[in-house]
């Protein structure tokens, strides 16, 4: 099992709306953080086929900026749960703001079912679908990120737990192509991915990147074509398009969300071809709608695996910074 690391540089942390209106009135005294713009997203071209990133700016998610942490597969699963679980911004809040659940959170709810070292950052993605799973999302306002890590883990603030189990367990996470300590997705994987795109699904996908891949321009966008020169690290990030096109490498390329702020790449995102994703993903993690879903134990025993961790693989932070400029659209 391959598992990332990514480590950015700083930018703006956010807000949003998964806590009990008293939970949330209990942070309303916290130092403010500068919530990203949509304007910040004006000049972005909707691209064929599809591209789910006009509903994103609609529900104000701008893409955030992870910091000096390795925390990349739970903003990418933070992204997809914020994205499918729509929930009201509570009363007495201004109306517009961010639905950005709270990474914190997510990020101890994965370390509770994780044997990795003492907590901490770089969860893998069945470790977060599980800690959702058992303990849900919270909301940024109820638990604020850190983009240095923190000296000592903290615990979540008092009742914020209770409060989150009981109200915000709705969606059901799926591994689409499990981590089996191997690099590479099938045409099966491909034509998966697409279809949940399709149904307007966002999913996250583990990559492996280097600091300088190779790109091609595809029309008026630089897609990355290869993995490149040079060492690699893993990171994760959410797919959040795919646009069909024979002059891409493999027939098309994707549309994927960094965690690296709205200042870098096209605007936050990416664009990476379907011969890179091919031969470059780890692992592939959905979360679904259901009517009056409710978790059970099969479930959380289907996310779990029992195969030996590996080393872990860092993503250099020079290098994901390099890497990040590497795919864009002309003028944007």
């Amino acid at each position: 099992m391959i598992k990332r690391r990514f480590i950015l540089g700083a930018g703006a942390s956010a807000l949003g709306a998964f806590a009990s209106n008293n939970l949330v009135a209990q942070t309303i005294g916290a130092p403010r953080i500068q919530a990203p713009n949509a304007a910040q997203m004006s000049g972005l071209q909707r691209l064929p086929g599809v591209d789910l990133r006009l509903q994103i700016i609609e529900k104000n998610l701008i893409p955030r900026d992870q910091g000096y942490r390795g925390t990349c597969s739970v903003f990418a699963c933070g992204f997809l749960i914020e994205y499918q679980q729509d929930v009201p911004i509570p009363d007495g809040f201004f109306g517009g703001l961010p639905r950005y659940c709270s990474i914190e959170y997510l990020n101890w709810a994965a370390n509770q079912f994780s044997p990795k070292d003492g907590g901490g950052d770089g969860s893998f993605f069945e470790d977060i679908a599980i800690g959702y799973t058992k303990l849900g999302a919270a909301s940024e306002y109820a638990w604020r990120y850190s983009q240095a890590l923190p000296a000592n883990p903290t615990a979540p603030p008092n009742g914020l737990v209770a409060n989150t189990q009981q109200n915000s367990i709705i969606l059901k996470p799926r591994m689409v192509r499990a981590n089996d300590d191997s690099w590479g997705a099938t045409q099966a994987h491909l034509n998966e991915v697409c279809s949940l795109l399709d149904r307007g699904t966002p999913v996250a996908a583990g990559f492996r990147i280097t600091a300088m891949p190779d790109i091609i321009d595809v029309g008026n966008t630089t897609v990355w074509s290869n993995l490149g020169p040079g060492s690699h690290g893993a990171h994760s990030m959410a797919i959040v398009g795919y646009v069909p096109i024979s002059s891409a490498p493999g027939g098309g390329y994707f549309i994927v969300r960094n965690s690296a702020g709205s200042y870098r790449g096209d605007k936050g995102y990416l664009y990476i071809s379907y011969n890179y994703f091919r031969a470059n993903v780890a692992d592939i993690i959905v979360f679904e709608k259901y009517s009056n879903f409710r978790p059970t134990s099969g479930l959380i025993e289907s996310l779990r695996t029992n195969r030996p961790r590996p080393n872990f693989e860092w993503a250099n932070p020079n290098m994901v910074i390099a890497a990040s400029g590497r795919g864009r659209q002309s003028g944007n």
